[in-house]
């Protein structure tokens, strides 16, 4: 089932958890999302990121750019997903960045 027709929801309870898991130099920016969920190489994923405590909700969209790895740049993170955001979603990007 191709994840374009959901919506995935991540809550972090506080803003350095966010930075924690960002990757400032993959593509435009991306996440490393540790989950047991099947992803394919290339899927669109499109998010929604909650901060506990605040009302505001980031909508953004990702491309699946390795899977069940070690983020490259960012060996001290668990094996996980690795998210790019796409340029679409730059300026809520932008955003989400100056927020956390």
């Amino acid at each position: 089932m191709s994840s374009e027709n959901k919506k995935f929801s991540l809550r972090f309870l506080e803003k350095k958890e966010f930075l924690k898991y960002f990757l400032p130099e993959i593509g435009i920016g991306g996440l490393q999302w540790v989950t047991g969920n099947n992803f394919e190489h290339g899927e669109l994923v499109p998010l929604s990121i909650r901060f506990a405590g605040y009302p505001q909700v980031f909508e953004l969209q990702a491309r699946v750019v390795w899977r069940k790895s070690k983020p490259p740049m960012r060996p001290d993170l668990p094996d996980g997903v690795g998210l790019e955001f796409t340029s679409k979603s730059a300026a809520v990007l932008n955003e989400l960045q100056h927020f956390a």
